[in-house]
């Protein structure tokens, strides 16, 4: 298999992007990719390219021939694989094995000459028209994209669609992974902090299920149960350090009391960690 340039632990609840290809507009959806809080690794075969993915941020970079690193890379159902190749040889081969992986997403970028040479080649070694219609490709929304960050825009937009649309839901960001994680030794223990987590929402409220946000005993936080006043008063009942569940109110008079315009309500569960 190829050889692993960079590679960090996977946060737990974090989506998962998985970039065949790091040319440029592979690394400009990197770099919004993190931007966006996804856990993205990068295939690719020319070691000046993956090297730059990883200058980049890239989570896991492995630099290897294509197949035989798609091959025996895991991926499950919350993956979303992106084909970026630099040519439709490349594309074919990797597609030819990405569609047989488990996935929540699979998107190929092309022309329409070259994504019709793609599907006649794949149906042609029997993959079937059914599983050829659930790759996205042409990649991305409509939004007539042109440069490099355009495209970008557009694919993410796209992954962003497809994972709201399907109730995936990854609250709990790299950074309160991270926080949880650095909790546990010993410079920071003596440190009291309170993870406030959203385990069920109503209405319009900003974020859903699975939101986390670590508050400490000096008023810092680490993530996000959806800004604004909501949070404000998560993180003053998180202060008292009373464990249990808090349901913080938007709608009708609640909402114009406390000036909570999104409406809706959350369920939080206050941990002592």
């Amino acid at each position: 298999m190829g050889h692993a340039l960079y590679d960090t632990s996977l946060p737990v609840s974090e989506a998962k992007l998985l970039i065949c290809g790091g040319g440029h507009v592979a690394q400009k959806t990197l770099s919004l990719a993190k931007l966006c809080d996804l856990h993205v690794a990068l295939i690719e075969d020319r070691k000046d390219y993956a090297d730059k993915a990883a200058q980049l941020g890239a989570d896991q970079v492995i630099c290897g021939e294509f197949t035989e690193v798609l091959s025996s890379f895991e991926t499950d159902e919350d993956t979303f694989i992106l084909i970026l190749t630099r040519g439709h040889v490349h594309d074919i081969a990797c597609l030819r094995i990405a569609v047989k992986k488990p996935h929540a997403y699979l998107g190929m970028i092309g022309s329409k000459k070259k994504i019709a040479i793609v599907k006649e080649t794949l149906l042609s070694e029997g993959v079937s028209e059914e599983d050829w219609n659930a790759v996205h490709t042409p990649i991305g929304l409509e939004i007539h994209a042109e440069t490099p960050e355009e495209i970008a825009v557009a694919i993410l937009a796209e992954i962003i669609e497809v994972k709201n649309t399907c109730g995936r839901n990854y609250g709990s960001s790299s950074e309160v992974s991270d926080a949880l994680r650095h909790i546990q030794t010993d410079s920071d223990k003596g440190r009291k902090a309170v993870l406030a987590s959203v385990i069920a929402k109503r209405g319009s409220a900003p974020r859903g299920a699975g939101a986390k946000m670590i508050v400490y005993e000096d008023g810092e936080t680490v993530g996000t149960v959806g800004g604004g006043k909501g949070e404000a008063m998560v993180i003053e009942r998180a202060l008292e350090f009373i464990p249990g569940v808090i349901t913080i109110e938007m709608t009708s008079e609640a909402a114009t009391k406390e000036e909570l315009l999104c409406g809706g309500e959350i369920d939080v569960l206050l941990e002592i960690l």
